[in-house]
C-alpha cells in the first residue's frame, strides 16, 4: 500500500483522483489544491473541481496559495509517511524542499510525449503544429520545469479535427490509465527511468489572447484551421469582418493549396463565409459576433448588409 499526496485543482485532474481514489494499492492521504476564487458573471466564490470531487467523496483536502510556504504540509508529509507526491495541473512550481518530501518521489503528469511540448500549453501547441500523434507523460520532478526523468508515456493519434477541449477530454481519461500503470509497477518496486534528451525539447508557452487572432493576410488555411481547434473553446480564434470583432468557433477546409494571385479577401458565395487566404480557402462555418449567440455562417452573412472584397 501506498501513501499518496495528489496536487491538482482543474477538471482534466477529476479521472486520475477517481483512480487514486479507488485503487486498492493507494492510501489517498490527502489532496492538495488552489484557494477558491471568484468566477462567473456574478463572481461567486467557486472550489476547484478537484476540491468539489473531495467534499462528495469525503476525501481530505487541503487547499493552498503556496505549497512551498505551507507549514502544514511540510508536518503531514513527516507525519503520514508519505511515499508518492502525484502532480497534475496544480499550476504551482515545486521548490526543491517539497520535491525532497516524498519517500519514492514527486512525480508529475503531463499532457504530452515529453520532452515535446514542455511548458503550459502543451495540447494546445499539438494542434496548433500539426503533430500526428499526442499522449501523456509521467515523469520525476526536478526544479528545472518538465525536464526529470520520463516513468512512463502512453500514446493517442491525432485526427487532425481534435480542438482543445476534446482532446483534453481524451487525455483526461488517458492520464487515469497512465496513473494505474506507474501505481502498478511503484508497487512492485519495478519503475524505469529514461533521461529526456534534450536535442528534441521543444516549448509550448503559455497562450496569450492575441495569439488567437486570424491574420487573413499572413495565415495560411492550413494555419487558420488549426489556430480554431486549438482555440476552442479559449480564447476563441477571431477576425474582423466589417470592423468588427467576430470569434470563429467552427471551419470547413474547401481548399488547402489553392494560392492567389492577387491580395487575400473575404467572400460570401451561396450565403457561405469564405477566407481566401494567400495559401488555401476556409469556411467559416459558425461564429459568434461580439454580443451575441454563437451561429451558422448561413445566419450571420443575413445580418450583414453587404461585403465587398478586402
Amino acid at each position: 500500500m501506498l501513501n499518496v499526496v495528489f496536487c491538482a485543482t482543474p477538471d482534466i485532474a477529476l479521472p486520475t483522483l477517481q483512480e487514486l481514489h479507488e485503487n486498492p494499492h493507494v492510501n489517498l492521504k490527502l489532496v492538495v489544491s488552489k484557494i477558491s476564487m471568484k468566477q462567473g458573471r456574478g463572481m461567486k466564490i467557486m472550489a476547484p473541481p478537484v476540491v468539489q470531487f473531495c467534499k462528495k467523496n469525503n476525501l481530505l483536502f487541503h487547499q493552498t496559495e503556496n505549497i512551498n510556504k505551507d507549514e502544514f504540509l511540510f508536518d503531514f508529509f513527516k507525519k503520514e509517511e508519505i511515499d508518492i507526491l502525484l502532480v497534475f495541473a496544480f499550476s504551482q512550481f515545486l521548490s526543491s524542499k517539497v520535491l525532497a518530501l516524498p519517500q519514492v518521489g514527486a512525480f508529475n503528469i503531463h499532457t504530452s510525449l515529453l520532452p515535446r511540448w514542455r511548458g503550459a500549453a502543451p495540447i494546445q501547441y499539438a494542434i496548433l503544429k500539426g503533430d500526428r500523434e499526442t499522449g501523456v507523460s509521467l515523469q520525476k520532478m526536478v526544479k528545472k520545469m518538465d525536464a526529470g526523468d520520463v516513468v512512463l508515456t502512453k500514446t493517442i493519434p491525432l485526427l487532425q479535427t481534435e480542438t482543445t477541449e476534446s482532446l483534453t477530454s481524451s487525455l483526461a481519461e488517458l492520464s487515469s490509465l497512465l496513473v494505474q500503470e506507474f501505481i502498478t509497477k511503484a508497487v512492485e518496486k519495478s519503475l524505469k527511468y529514461q533521461t529526456q534528451k534534450e536535442e528534441d525539447v521543444t516549448f509550448a508557452p503559455l497562450i496569450q489572447k492575441e495569439e488567437a487572432y486570424l491574420n487573413l493576410e499572413k495565415d495560411s488555411a492550413i494555419e487558420m484551421e488549426r489556430k480554431i481547434r486549438a482555440f476552442y473553446p479559449w480564447p476563441a480564434a477571431y477576425c474582423l469582418i466589417e470592423g468588427k470583432r467576430v470569434k470563429v468557433l467552427k471551419a470547413e477546409m474547401i481548399s488547402e493549396t489553392q494560392t492567389l494571385t492577387g491580395e487575400p479577401f473575404i467572400e460570401t458565395k451561396n450565403q457561405q463565409l469564405l477566407f481566401h487566404c494567400r495559401v488555401g480557402t476556409l469556411r467559416f462555418t459558425e461564429v459568434k459576433p461580439e454580443g451575441k449567440a454563437a451561429m451558422k455562417d448561413t445566419d450571420f452573412l443575413r445580418g450583414l448588409k453587404h461585403h465587398e472584397k478586402k
